[in-house]
Order: structure tokens, then C-alpha cells, then sequence
């Protein structure tokens, strides 16, 4: 297991923890660690508030991830963001390739 902290904001932080299968799923391409999740500079603005700021994040194909925080940290705006239920305000992630702020609705 692999943890890694990410700093969201000046006052809340989000904690992932990695968990590798050990078979990980192989790509169709050829390759084994093909990104499934991509989220470069990702950020979501309310107004004055800031829920998820400058997110950068990988996921492999075959990885579980977990997000720990505090009230506020930005869990729930991450996951709808990559769930396209929100979009950000900056930044983008490809979610097995295809944009979730261009591509959403494929």
C-alpha cells in the first residue's frame, strides 16, 4: 500500500491510499499500467469557495484508490467531477482516455 497526501487547500487536505491487485488488468494495448484515471490541475470553484484545488492524480488500470478527509476537503466535489456530475472549473482528468470535460456525455 502506497499513501500519498494531497493538499487541497490551505486548511484541508485529502489522503489516498493505493492499494495494487496483484494481477493488474492487462491493456488492451500491450501495456500493463494503462492510466484509468488522469486528473491534471483539476479544480471546482462555489463562488468565493474553493472545494478541490489544483488536483493531480493517477490511477492505473488494476488499482484501488481511497479518499480520507476531513468535512470540506473536497471527497464528494472529486468524485462528481470524475463521476461527470459536476464540471470543473479548471483543469481536466480522462477518465480511460476520454475527457470529462469534452467528452461527458460518451
Amino acid at each position: 500500500m502506497t499513501e500519498q497526501t494531497l493538499e487541497m487547500t490551505e486548511q484541508t487536505e485529502i489522503h489516498i491510499s493505493v492499494f495494487e491487485f496483484a494481477m493488474i488488468s492487462p491493456n488492451p494495448k500491450g501495456g500493463h499500467h494503462m492510466q484509468a484515471i488522469q486528473a491534471t490541475n483539476l479544480v471546482k470553484r462555489y463562488g468565493d469557495v474553493t472545494a478541490v484545488d489544483g488536483l493531480d492524480l493517477q490511477v492505473n488500470r488494476g488499482e484501488l484508490y481511497s479518499l480520507l478527509g476531513v468535512n470540506g476537503a473536497g471527497k464528494t466535489t472529486t468524485i462528481k467531477m470524475l463521476s461527470c456530475l459536476a464540471k470543473p472549473t479548471a483543469g481536466d482528468a480522462l477518465l480511460m482516455g476520454k475527457s470529462i470535460s469534452t467528452e461527458a456525455d460518451q
